[in-house]
């Protein structure tokens, strides 16, 4: 009986579909999450990823719209949430070339994920992340000796807490 109660789905959930290139099972697990989770980081989690699946598909319009609706929401939302949002917003702006947007919403990401409480592991990991994407901005304005001392920077994070998946985003912005 307990076994046949259906849950409701997590962002890890379309995290992984979209990582499985399950594109509409993705979104569809991830709007669910947005919808009706209870918990505002789980929400922004999902919107972030959601933001990155319309980006894929080049949907920036969509993607937009997502974070505006979200940001309107901003007064409910714990400092984390919101730095999840930036890191969305900072995505968008990066896609449709608004870099030094896309930067300023990295740093507004960071700082949201300090005031959020983030320690530790977590915050050398995600600080790594945003670092990485910090040098595709500072590439892509032509500022291309600070944009490799930011991707070393990124990368030496990275190693030290064993963060594979964001040392392979470190990877993929400096072979970009």
């Amino acid at each position: 009986l307990l076994g046949s109660r259906r849950r409701l789905p997590t962002a890890l959930a379309g995290e992984l579909a979209l990582a499985s290139a399950d594109l509409v099972d993705a979104a569809t697990i991830l709007s669910d999450v947005i919808e009706r989770s209870a918990v505002e980081a789980e929400r922004a989690r999902a919107l972030n990823q959601l933001v990155e699946l319309e980006l894929v598909r080049g949907n920036p319009g969509r993607a937009t719209e997502l974070v505006t609706h979200a940001f309107a929401r901003e007064d409910e939302l714990d400092p984390a949430s919101r730095a999840q949002l930036h890191l969305a917003q900072a995505r968008v702006d990066y896609y449709v070339g608004a870099v030094a947007n896309a930067r300023a919403a990295l740093g507004r990401a960071l700082g949201g994920f300090k005031a959020g409480g983030l320690t530790g592991v977590a915050i050398a990991e995600i600080g790594a992340l945003i670092e990485a994407r910090r040098a595709l901005c500072l590439a892509r304005e032509g500022r291309l000796s600070e944009s490799s001392a930011a991707l070393d920077a990124a990368l030496t994070a990275a190693r030290e807490v064993d963060a594979v998946a964001v040392a392979d985003e470190v990877r993929a912005s400096r072979a970009q």
